[in-house]
């Protein structure tokens, strides 16, 4: 497979997983404007910032005693995370990301994943926080998630099982991973900066990883953080947790590392099968646990330079030596 072709699936899945990640975050997070105190939508927000690695523009300035202040500061945080075309990871800027490397390799993936995303994409063109703020902007959000779950279904049917298909497969887990592990390395900043342990805030974390169902039918109704974290970052079934974004990984770098020699290709199997193995060995304390994501905050970047320099990006005439 040719390496732009390669990087474009690659990149059209990161964006594409990021921007439903950050969806879910602000899904989440509207549900919590409606019934939690405002010092626990204050640090909720920061949770929110911080698994993005990011920081709104002017800073936290937070007035916890006046709560107008604080739906005022939602509304511009939301802008910022949604629609702001100066900010490369919101939600309108990964979206016209994904369609651009879709429009790339638009022979490779169908015209009904490129319909749903070029609609997608133009249907957003229109839309603006003012417009939805004083329609419960929550339905904009949820409606969204469903659009992507749309969108995932039919990747998923009609994208062929070859190389391609294990690149989109390698953008998507490479991405999980760093949002996953940023996720609950900012949940636990907060709880140490917090007064008291906030039960709804890892229920929240449950919520944006899809795991609540799975939680009640492994533990119970009782959110307990050494739980939720175990349950996150080391159940190899439950399909947004960190082990088995690796496994998936794993498997795809086997496919496209097969029969391909190079230095960064053996570093890039070699590293995914030790962060399978960090994550096996790791003891569900809050102090391991967050040594742990940033360990794999690390190695996951490091996996993304070994997979860029392997596959989409190496040098033709070195690789066809090398060959030789």
């Amino acid at each position: 497979m040719l390496s732009t072709t390669a990087n474009g699936l690659y990149w059209l899945s990161r964006y594409l997983e990021r921007a439903e990640f950050a969806t879910r975050l602000l899904s989440v997070q509207f549900e919590a404007l409606e019934d939690r105190t405002v010092e626990e939508i204050d640090e909720s927000w920061k949770r929110v910032y911080g698994t993005m690695h990011q920081e709104p523009v002017g800073g936290f300035f937070s007035n916890l005693d006046e709560e107008w202040f604080m739906l005022t500061d939602s509304y511009t945080l939301t802008d910022e995370l949604t629609f702001d075309r100066d900010n490369s990871n919101s939600i309108c800027n990964c979206i016209a990301a994904a369609r651009e490397n879709a429009r790339v390799v638009r022979h490779v993936i169908g015209s009904e994943m490129w319909s749903r995303l070029n609609a997608l994409h133009l249907d957003l063109q229109s839309v603006s926080l003012s417009k939805i703020w004083s329609h419960q902007p929550r339905k904009f959000f949820l409606q969204l998630e469903d659009d992507f779950r749309t969108l995932s279904g039919i990747t998923d049917n009609t994208l062929y099982r070859d190389h391609g298909w294990h690149f989109t497969q390698l953008g998507r887990f490479i991405e999980r991973v760093q949002l996953v592990a940023s996720l609950l390395s900012a949940q636990i900043s907060v709880d140490k900066g917090s007064r008291i342990f906030d039960e709804s805030s890892w229920l929240s974390v449950l919520k944006v990883c899809e795991a609540r169902v799975a939680y009640f039918r492994v533990y119970s109704l009782a959110y307990e953080s050494t739980r939720v974290l175990d349950l996150i970052v080391r159940d190899p079934v439950l399909p947004n947790s960190i082990r088995f974004s690796l496994d998936k990984i794993s498997e795809s770098l086997s496919v496209v590392a097969d029969g391909h020699f190079s230095a960064f290709s053996q570093e890039a199997v070699e590293r995914s099968q030790s962060m399978i193995e960090q994550v096996e060995n790791f003891e569900d304390s809050m102090i391991e646990t967050h040594d742990l994501l940033q360990k794999l905050l690390d190695s996951a970047y490091r996996l993304h330079e070994n997979t860029t320099l392997a596959f989409l990006q190496y040098d033709l005439e070195s690789f066809l030596s090398s060959d030789a």
